[in-house]
This record gives structure tokens, C-alpha cells and sequence, in this order.
């Protein structure tokens, strides 16, 4: 298996997300001398007390002694796409009306921004989905989110009510819902996003 050599003209960071700085090649080896802030965890996860100013690393970010944490580069952020979903920076959601404004050199971006009673502002960015077009973030920033995916699930809450080729819980299709309406049984709508579940709600099955 290739090993990824880190690329120490690029920033770099501990395997859980700190930043570290790097302080050049280690005279004479193959080895690769890092700075580690204190207050950074150590392999154990207790913050160190002080700087750790000489710890050596290998070209792939393994560190050479074994003793504390790997590094890598700070992995790149995802080029904004506006032709996928979208919402701000701070969370709320945003749909993108048109990418193409006219006179609008700086902000060709136009989109609404639902405020927290449910109505919409519209605003406009920057290509890269900027309030601001110095590139600065700003919590009204686009940023991409990952599309949500629905999925339907049969609860047997009571065992005797499933069949012997059922589990208690079963996946099923949508239009195949229905079978949650028979007795002992119940439809869930689990909400997935990134591949995880971010919201989950029992209801009644369409007929």
C-alpha cells in the first residue's frame, strides 16, 4: 500500500485537527522536525503542558518514535458549487434564484435566505459564495451542504406481529409504507445526511 508523503509546503495538522508548524528537514536524516503548540492532546488525549519544539517525523506524517500523535496536511476545502444545495454558514437555509446576475461583476450570486420566522431575504455573493468579496468568512457566507436522504422503516413493536422472514425492523420502500397501518406495527421516516441520520420521526404510513 502507497503511503500519502506529506507535502510541507502546505500547512499541516495533528490527525485530529491542530495545527502544528513546521521547522525543516532534521540535518543529516530523512526525518522531518515539527512544532506542536501546547494545549494540543497528546496520544493518551490529556492537552500538553508545553510547546513541543522538536519532534521528528517521517516523509508520511508518521511520528519517527511512535510517541505522539501523526501528522497530515490540512485537508483542502471543497470548491463551492451553487448548482448544488446550499445553505449559509451559520446554518440557515438558502436557495440560489440565478449565478448570473447582470451588472454584477463582484455579486453575480443572487439567493433567498430563510430568517427565523420562515421568510426569505434575498442577498448576493460572490462565485465562490461570499457575502464579502475579499474572501474574508462571514457566518452569511454559501457554503454547499450534503443532500438529505430519506428512507422508510416498519416498526414490529410487538415480535409476534412480524413474519419469521422480518426483523423487528425493516426497511422498505416508500410506496410499501403502508404495511406500518397493520396492527402491532409502525412507520418511521429516518432523515440521513452524509450518510449518517441527523433526524428520525414515527409516522403514519400513507395508504
Amino acid at each position: 500500500m502507497t503511503k500519502t508523503l506529506i507535502d510541507w509546503s502546505k500547512p499541516i495538522e495533528t490527525i485530529d485537527g491542530y495545527p502544528v508548524t513546521y521547522k525543516g528537514p532534521v540535518s543529516g536524516t530523512d526525518r522531518f522536525k515539527v512544532e506542536i503548540p501546547s494545549g494540543t492532546p497528546t496520544l493518551t488525549g490529556e492537552p500538553r503542558k508545553t510547546l513541543a519544539g522538536g519532534q521528528e517525523y517521517s516523509a508520511d506524517g508518521t511520528h519517527f518514535y511512535g510517541h505522539d500523535q501523526n501528522i497530515r496536511n490540512v485537508p483542502a476545502v471543497p470548491a463551492f458549487d451553487p448548482t448544488k444545495p446550499v445553505e449559509t454558514r451559520d446554518g440557515r437555509k438558502a436557495r440560489i434564484l440565478c449565478t448570473d446576475k447582470k451588472g454584477a461583476k463582484k455579486y453575480p450570486v443572487v439567493a433567498l435566505i430563510e430568517d427565523e420566522d420562515g421568510d426569505e431575504d434575498e442577498a448576493t455573493y460572490t462565485p465562490e459564495g461570499h457575502f464579502f468579496d475579499d474572501g474574508s468568512e462571514d457566518p452569511r457566507d454559501l457554503v454547499n451542504v450534503a443532500p438529505k436522504d430519506e428512507r422508510f422503516f416498519v416498526l414490529y413493536v410487538h415480535p409476534e406481529a412480524g413474519d419469521h422472514n422480518h426483523l423487528p425492523v425493516h426497511e422498505v420502500s416508500k410506496g410499501d409504507w403502508r404495511l406500518a397501518t397493520e396492527p402491532g406495527r409502525l412507520g418511521l421516516k429516518v432523515i440521513f445526511q452524509d450518510g449518517s441520520p441527523v433526524s428520525a420521526e414515527l409516522t403514519p404510513a400513507a395508504t
